[in-house]
């Protein structure tokens, strides 16, 4: 039995010196040499533990699905004899835990939970408890969420991803701010996060650029100015500090899936097809490269592709906008509400509002864009989801028409005056901007409507931009202007589907063909607009054909 305990010790030896092929090799031997069928507590033991690191070295290769085959033997060995079922209490928890690392890596967040649930409060370790908590993300139960992670700040006071994670499910900077004991720069990075989550842009940078300027040169916060102006709907800042991350580290990998759609919106084609490739060359393990990817595709009109790229990292996040951009609304909304189960987000809402909106289920866009206004009334994106709910909904069938008219010019005023709210409190909201826009052009106020989209140009130089003004220029019959905003979009953006339609329909006006084409699509472009970045005040008023 010596033996065998020295040969167990030479194979644990090989897996700390990163040998890990040796040691499960070595290990397999030591199962193979050990009696078969014998019940001696010492035999039962040393094939536990070779068990234990013969799964762990498959698991450092990434063989989960193998893995946790070793360590649902390793736990069976171990109870199988209760004496020793008692006496090896630590070295049962350890297995736990190995078992729900590789069940998340699987996904398998079920089973993760239910490895760790048995092991006494006492004797979980953060590293325990943040399993936990991820597997509580997994499975959507945001009470979990809560309650692991602030039993992680109590152990690590200093813990600033779980006073971040508290804060993103709704728990009160006040009550985050008790357990947080950190030094003034960690807690002002928490106040910064805290007003970004409120959607208080302004606040969060305030106070993120006074981080940067005590820490002049830090990455991390020079990211999060990035995020908060992507959020905010600054792009030109966005990119400012997207390029100062990249020229302090060049293998940043966060955010730069949002900068390839930055430059895909930009229609930089060559720029998003090089950051693609650079992002696969630094690592194929997170998503961001292949969002990338998926937004070159997307460029290329390569919808396949594009949503193969999806489909890699469909079960995250990111992928949610991606997935209502390539048709694929019931898709997105079961992402978003699976989001909405642990996140009261804007961008959450924003995304219910738009998913239910391509569905045509107005009542249900209703509901949302009243929580989203109700949680963040002062908020220029909150307002502008009620203007996008306000501005598609239409009256009642069952009224008579004097009256389907009637509503239809009150929900249109509603609309306008949301949008322009909107606006007083961020000028840069994008989609408060083509929301207006669009009501303007629903009005026949075409001439407002130019003058706002001509109006923020300067900051929003977009092909999206040029293309619904040469909408605009359309339908008040000026083709000549038309033609030079479609053509203007397609410098930016070769492939630009609006403008390539809107300078082909205007030419066969031009020529004398029927109009009923740029009706379509224009159509097809307000489509595009909401889908824009969502960025909105006024009270949503059932209709009564949602009664």
């Amino acid at each position: 039995m010596e033996e065998f305990g020295e040969t167990l010790r030479s194979a644990h030896e090989l897996a700390e010196s990163g040998l890990h092929e040796s040691a499960r090799a070595l290990a397999g031997l030591l199962l193979s040499a050990l009696p078969p069928g014998s019940k001696a507590p010492q035999t039962l033991l040393l094939r536990a533990q070779a068990l234990l690191l013969l799964a762990r070295c498959l698991a450092v290769g990434k063989e989960h699905k193998r893995a946790l085959s070793y360590f649902d033997a390793a736990l069976q060995v171990l109870g199988s004899n209760p004496k020793l079922k008692s006496s090896t209490e630590e070295l049962q928890f350890e297995i736990r835990m190995a078992t729900a690392q590789s069940s998340i890596a699987q996904r398998d967040f079920h089973k993760a939970k239910r490895m760790l649930d048995p092991i006494p409060e006492r004797s979980r370790s953060v590293p325990m408890l943040r399993l936990l908590a991820t597997a509580c993300e997994g499975l959507g139960e945001p009470k979990g969420i809560v309650e692991f992670h602030e039993l992680i700040l109590k152990a690590c006071p200093s813990a600033v991803e779980s006073a971040i994670a508290l804060l993103d499910n709704g728990v009160p900077f006040v009550k985050v701010e008790e357990r947080l004991t950190a030094s003034k720069p960690i807690r002002n990075l928490v106040l910064a996060h805290a007003a970004a989550k409120r959607a208080e842009y302004k606040e969060s940078l305030d106070r993120y650029l006074e981080l940067k300027n005590n820490y002049p040169g830090n990455l991390d916060v020079i990211l999060r100015i990035a995020e908060c102006h992507l959020d905010r709907g600054d792009p030109t800042s966005a990119q400012l500090y997207l390029t100062k991350a990249r020229s302090l580290d060049s293998n940043i990998v966060t955010l730069m899936d949002r900068q390839a759609r930055l430059w895909q919106l930009q229609g930089k084609l060559n720029m998003v097809a090089k950051i693609a490739e650079e992002l696969h060359r630094i690592t194929d393990e997170r998503p961001e490269p292949w969002l990338a990817l998926a937004c070159y595709n997307e460029m290329r009109n390569d919808s396949e592709k594009a949503l193969f790229y999806v489909d890699k990292v469909r079960m995250l996040a990111k992928t949610r906008t991606l997935m209502i951009n390539l048709k694929r609304p019931d898709e997105a909304l079961a992402a978003y509400r699976m989001a909405y189960r642990y996140s009261r987000d804007i961008s959450v809402y924003e995304g219910l509002v738009e998913c239910h909106i391509s569905m045509s289920k107005i009542s249900d866009a209703k509901i949302v864009a009243r929580e989203a206004h109700m949680l963040f009334p002062k908020n220029a994106r909150a307002l502008a989801i009620v203007g996008i709910v306000l501005s598609h909904t239409d009256a009642t069938t069952k009224a008579s028409l004097a009256h389907t008219f009637k509503r239809a010019d009150l929900n249109s005023k509603q609309a306008i005056e949301t949008f322009k709210k909107a606006l007083q409190n961020d000028s840069l909201c994008l989609t408060a901007v083509f929301g207006l826009a669009n009501v303007y052009a629903k009005t026949e106020q075409l001439a407002e409507a130019i003058n706002l989209i001509k109006e923020h140009l300067t900051h929003h130089h977009s092909d999206a931009m040029h293309a619904r003004l040469g909408l605009l220029y359309h339908q008040q019959g000026d083709f000549d202007k038309a033609v030079e905003q479609f053509n203007a979009a397609l410098r930016i953006n070769p492939e630009c589907a609006v403008a390539r339609e809107g300078l082909a329909e205007t030419d066969r006006e031009i020529n004398g063909v029927s109009d009923e084409g740029i009706d379509a699509m224009d159509e097809g472009a307000e489509e595009e607009m909401d889908e824009g970045d969502f960025s909105g005040q006024g009270d949503i008023e059932d209709d009564e054909d949602d009664e």
